[in-house]
């Protein structure tokens, strides 16, 4: 049987049961937690079977613990006039440092200062859809490569309209055993609008349009096996915290104190002259909390060499952390807080049960590889 495997990018499950998605052709339908990350954590997770800790991606940017591929980052930090905060230098500069360090997978440099980008190394260097990226925990595109069949892989770079109409013409034309899709436009659309507004539920409906118009090029439900699932899902923004600015009054400050790196939920720190002041500073903050190593062992995320950072604080659901280095613009609905919280869920829907063993992401690749071999 030919399969349908589609991964929609922060595609929730309060999404999915709030509008019914596709209930009338994947009646199978899981609510799944998520890992604790962004995409460039759950995505791999999703492709690996792994938690974080093991296929080894967590989140974009990471401590260089040798040598910073960002070369003349700090020059650039030093140079008059705020250079290294102007857009154009900042596109040039990625796409310099993008070549020269051999980047394949997402890359951007987001508003992460200069001078801290010079103590950094980017993470996705290699694709993640590409063969081979997880040499230690093997990815369904692995698997698809191995088994030796005939697949159709959207390109994550393009457009979601550009990848169906590539698989549109693909079915046509070379009629793959298996269809791959990568959709990245749901989770766009709520970071811009949120998750019940009329243009995102819009975006929602196209996509499931697009699903029933592939089934039925691939031969109709009784044709195909169909997968459908996300990595995470979504939570409306409802404030914003200026954490660097609460640090200042403690009288810590970054590039004196400490380094670490704030991304839009989770702020990351390192190299600590006090790290009992930075503690007792984070703890008394009521609108987040710092992660004990009881919740980084539970969530899979202990990375011993602690290139990711060695205290952590994550922030409530619904609150941002602004600026950050990822941005200073405020966004309308965000992901990456505690897996437990039900706006965080992900999905898994089917045409049929297909025995995910678990209630997590990572039971995914399970289930797909027993469903392709099963021929069902």
């Amino acid at each position: 049987m030919k399969q349908l495997i589609v991964l929609v990018d922060a595609l929730g499950w309060i999404t999915v049961e709030r509008m019914g998605f596709l209930s009338d052709l994947l009646p199978y339908r899981k609510c799944l937690t998520t890992v604790f990350g962004y995409s460039s954590t759950a995505i791999p997770s999703l492709l690996t079977g792994a938690m974080p800790e093991d296929h080894g991606h967590w989140f974009l940017y990471k401590r260089a613990l040798g040598k910073s591929p960002f070369v003349g980052a700090s020059l650039v930090d030093r140079a008059p006039g705020n250079l290294g905060t102007r857009w154009r230098v900042r596109v040039r500069l990625q796409e310099f440092w993008r070549k020269r360090a051999g980047i394949q997978g997402y890359f951007s440099l987001y508003e992460v200062p200069m001078r801290v980008l010079g103590d950094l190394a980017p993470v996705e260097v290699e694709d993640t859809w590409a063969p081979g990226a997880f040499p230690e925990t093997p990815t369904l595109v692995d698997y698809l490569t191995e088994q030796k069949l005939s697949f159709f892989q959207s390109d994550w770079r393009e457009p979601d309209a550009e990848k169906i109409a590539k698989a549109r013409r693909s079915i046509q034309n070379e009629n793959p055993d298996v269809v791959l899709l990568y959709l990245t436009e749901v989770d766009a659309t709520q970071h811009r609008v949120g998750t019940t507004h009329e243009e995102f539920d819009a975006k929602v409906r196209e996509v499931e349009k697009e699903v029933r118009q592939l089934i039925d090029d691939m031969g109709g439900a009784d044709s195909v096996g169909v997968s459908l699932f996300s990595d995470h899902g979504m939570t409306d923004i409802t404030g914003h915290h200026d954490l660097l600015a609460i640090l200042k009054e403690a009288g810590l400050e970054r590039g004196r104190d400490f380094e670490g790196f704030l991304d839009s939920t989770v702020a990351r720190f390192w190299s600590m002259k006090d790290r009992s002041a930075i503690e007792k500073v984070l703890d008394s903050i009521s609108w987040g909390k710092r992660l004990s190593d009881a919740q980084i062992k539970e969530w899979g995320v202990r990375f011993p060499d602690q290139d990711y950072g060695e205290v952590f604080f994550l922030v409530d659901p619904g609150l941002l952390i602004l600026p950050s280095d990822m941005g200073s613009a405020p966004l309308a609905a965000m992901h990456g807080y505690d897996p437990a919280d039900p706006t965080s869920d992900a999905c898994f829907l089917a045409d049929r049960d297909l025995g995910l063993e678990s209630d997590h992401i990572i039971s995914v690749l399970p289930a797909l590889k027993r469903r392709i071999e099963g021929g069902f």
